[in-house]
């Protein structure tokens, strides 16, 4: 788990906008204990608290050595092998190591179409220097919370708070605390505020499985184009088949992290045999 929090606004100075960001990012530090740090850049800041937990991790935010694109990434993207050879596809360096450096490259290469087919949990910020404009992306499942909110657009730029809680994006200074009173009542009802709705009037949830991109002319929903589905197996091989994706599933989230592993272990059937799984997996005696 880690944390991000960012500013688009052409408006202000770079240390108003540093300063403001490094604000936000301290509202967040507690998902990301290891250090924080910010990035200014034109009329963008970006800010993100680190857990890093996997392999080659770079410091964050990052630019990509070109200048043109920086990113920030919450959580993690799985199956880098595959989206390494999709960036040689597109001309890029399949030597990248870490999934950061591999999603900004992407951003670069494929704009808004660079989150098509990742697999993982993630919330991403990535600014394109070049064409102006902010891609705000989320996971298919929505694991990783990303809260939006927009401001307008001034010096070509589009206005935009965004971070991972709702507290870091109230500690920008322009982002009125007024309830919805709505979905506070449909809250009350049902105990759950379902995107893109927030507590907060003036606040949004990105959707899972979505890309937001905004320039200083407006803003575009995209849909995350799923994985190519694999075929179906026939119904004897079914049990195999299972085994096999569980297998794959644990062994990539197992590889990706030089920390020890544990396992939150309840006793049913599922928790089980990720346990057992992972203990296969795992260099080291699992907790």
């Amino acid at each position: 788990m880690c944390g991000l929090a960012g500013v688009v606004d052409a408006t202000t100075t770079d240390a108003r906008r540093g300063a403001v960001v490094g604000a936000m990012t301290r509202a967040v530090a507690h998902r990301g204990p290891v250090g924080s740090r910010v990035a200014v850049h034109a009329a963008v800041a970006l800010g993100h608290a680190a857990l890093p937990l996997c392999h080659g991790a770079v410091p964050q935010p990052w630019t990509t050595p070109s200048g043109r694109v920086t990113v920030v990434l919450n959580g993690e993207v799985y199956g880098l092998a595959a989206q390494r050879a999709r960036l040689a596809a597109l001309g890029g360096d399949p030597s990248l190591r870490s999934d950061t450096e591999v999603v900004a490259a992407l951003v670069e290469l494929a704009g808004v179409r660079a989150f098509d087919g990742l697999e993982g949990m993630f919330a991403v910020a990535a600014v394109d220097h070049v064409r102006r404009e902010l891609l705000l992306a989320r996971d298919r499942r929505g694991k990783k919370p990303l809260y939006v909110a927009r401001l307008g657009a001034a010096g070509g730029w589009p206005r935009v708070v965004f971070a991972s809680e709702l507290t870091a994006v109230l500690a920008h200074p322009d982002v009125p605390a007024e309830p919805d009173v709505e979905v506070l009542g449909h809250y009350l009802r049902v105990r759950s505020v379902p995107a893109p709705a927030s507590a907060l009037a003036h606040v949004a949830k990105l959707q899972p499985g979505t890309v937001l991109r905004l320039d200083a002319d407006g803003a575009e929903v995209h849909d995350v184009a799923p994985p190519a589905p694999e075929p179906a197996p026939d119904v004897a091989g079914t049990a195999d088949a299972l085994g096999d994706a569980l297998t794959a599933a644990v062994d990539e989230r197992v590889r990706s992290t030089p920390a020890r592993v544990g396992v939150l272990l309840s006793g049913g059937v599922d928790s089980a045999v990720v346990a057992a799984l992972t203990a296969r997996a795992a260099a080291e005696p699992v907790s």
